[in-house]
């Protein structure tokens, strides 16, 4: 009997049509999945290239305040140096 159904056209239409709509189903609730994770990376995409660009800005600023810090060293040092220069002259008991 079960070998007698299969060759029935109308049954194996109704198995056929059955699994389409199957497939398709799965293929609708996957593709529903996919577009909203697409969503969530475009969106992580975008928070990273935004980030990237603040870190660009921080890093800049960094190596301006570390030059400007380096140069104000060198003068401070500079300032000493004459200071210390002066004060050898002005203290008569300094030996060195």
């Amino acid at each position: 009997m079960y070998v007698r159904s299969m060759k029935d056209p109308s049954t194996l239409i109704a198995i056929n049509s059955l699994l389409l709509s199957i497939t398709t189903a799965a293929f609708l609730i996957i593709s529903f999945f996919l577009k909203d994770l697409y969503k969530d990376f475009k969106g992580q995409i975008e928070k990273t290239n935004a980030l990237h660009a603040q870190l660009h800005v921080h890093v800049k600023l960094f190596q301006e305040l570390t030059q400007i810090f380096r140069h104000q060293i060198e003068d401070l040092n500079r300032r000493i140096d004459r200071l210390e220069g002066e004060l050898k002259y002005t203290l008569p008991g300094k030996k060195e």
